[in-house]
């Protein structure tokens, strides 16, 4: 009867390179998934917090600021549909309300759709309905 027990597994040498090989494979992805966690750019979104209310009768938009680091208004482009409006250029804080005429009759209960542009990124796009 031929017994099971004579076999040779992996030979010692083989098996250190085996395990230095799987080792050096996790160390590696380690790396690069907490690499990919440093590297992270900070989401803009989540810098600023707004609230935007458009007025049929006053023909105006108030943009508040909820939350957010003090901004110079210069970076910051507002839209209304297609139509881009001219901020008055100034620092923006939290706590601190905008105004805006838009320069065109705002109609009441009509949905008009608000972007706010800051740094070229898009950190506010909103159907807004006028009150």
């Amino acid at each position: 009867m031929i017994s099971n027990f004579d076999k040779k597994g992996v030979s010692p040498i083989l098996a250190i390179l085996l395990l230095i090989a799987i080792t050096l494979m996790v160390a590696g992805i380690v790396t690069l998934w907490t690499f990919s966690f440093l590297n992270e750019e900070h989401d803009t979104n989540s810098l600023f917090v707004f609230d935007v209310e458009i007025t049929s009768s006053t023909d105006t938009i108030l943009i508040t600021q909820i939350s957010g680091k003090i901004v110079n208004t210069s970076y910051f482009k507002f839209k209304i549909g297609d139509q881009q409006l001219n901020l008055t250029t100034g620092v923006f804080k939290a706590g601190e309300a905008m105004q805006i005429n838009p320069g065109f009759d705002i109609i009441q209960y009509e949905t008009y759709h608000i972007k706010i542009i800051y740094n070229n990124k898009m950190i506010y796009d909103r159907e807004i309905i006028a009150t």
